[in-house]
């Protein structure tokens, strides 16, 4: 039976595009591994921290630790937490008052990884 951890890898993978085997590859989790703790296998830390590395979201997403991530959609956290770390990688503090966070509000054409991010900055920048 799938845990709440499986959940959110399986809809964060949706989100961004990635199936098990990509999500597995980015982390660096072998897929039998991998689908264990999609179906309830307890997962150490150190693994946790390596697949919200390759999700790019905080690992207190899976614990419940960020009370404004729970209310969305997995389009939605995949869209703010991919923007948050292309922001705060940039040197950006105050990220969550940056122009960008306008589009999170459209999760439906929002990018959802860092690396769309960066691209929608390359055409932002091209058009101002």
């Amino acid at each position: 039976m799938a845990t709440e951890l499986g959940r959110k890898l399986k809809g964060l993978c949706k989100a961004k595009g990635l199936i098990s085997s990509d999500l597995g590859r980015l982390a660096g989790i072998e897929k039998s591994t991998l689908s264990a703790y999609e179906n309830g296998g307890d997962p150490p830390f150190s693994k946790l921290k390596a697949l919200a590395a390759a999700l790019e979201v905080r690992a207190g997403y899976f614990f419940e630790e960020i009370p404004e991530l729970d209310r969305l959609s997995f389009d939605q956290v995949a869209a703010y937490e991919s923007l948050r770390f292309f922001l705060v990688k940039g040197g950006t503090a105050d990220w969550d008052k940056h122009p960008y966070c306008r589009i999170l509000a459209k999760p439906a054409i929002a990018p959802k990884t860092v690396a769309e991010w960066g691209l929608f900055h390359q055409r932002e920048s091209l058009l101002h």
